[in-house]
């Protein structure tokens, strides 16, 4: 069993909400990279965004790192997630527009790269007109990155 089989089955079995957000998530809306994320495990302070990160690790596989969102609009993206096969498991997985407003809400050079190749891909009109239909629950912050990004 895979470290992530055995971090989602942990999830599903505590009726822990979730669903996956990064470079796996992109791959699945049809943009590849590959990923050095290197984030610690803590908990976020008062005026930190998140409400804290872990990073799980397994000899000879991907170390997984399992965000803890803090704000409602969070919560909706893990509602609205749908659910795709990756290999042997299948996953909730952040809707592409989704993904292009904690994209926003991060704010990192990765991040507008990630966004950028969302965009770019057949699917990016569509991803970009329900993201600004979504925008209102973002800090001031990512809409005038938003606004950057389109001009």
């Amino acid at each position: 069993m895979t470290l992530l089989s055995r971090a989602v089955g942990a999830l599903r079995t505590r009726d822990v909400p979730h669903c996956l957000i990064g470079a796996a998530a992109l791959a699945a809306h049809g943009v590849s990279r590959s990923t050095q994320d290197l984030d610690d495990v803590r908990r976020g302070e008062p005026d930190d965004p998140l409400a804290g990160v872990v990073r799980l690790e397994a000899a000879d596989e991907n170390a997984i790192d399992v965000v803890v969102g803090r704000a409602a609009w969070q919560r909706s993206v893990i509602e609205r997630a749908r659910p795709v096969q990756l290999d042997d498991l299948e996953l909730p997985v952040a809707e592409a527009p989704d993904i292009v407003l904690l994209k926003l809400y991060a704010g990192g050079p990765q991040d507008l790269w990630d966004i950028q190749q969302l965009l770019d891909t057949p699917a990016g009109r569509q991803i970009a007109k329900d993201a600004e239909a979504r925008l209102a629950e973002l800090p001031s912050e990512a809409l005038r990155l938003w606004a950057r990004i389109r001009t």
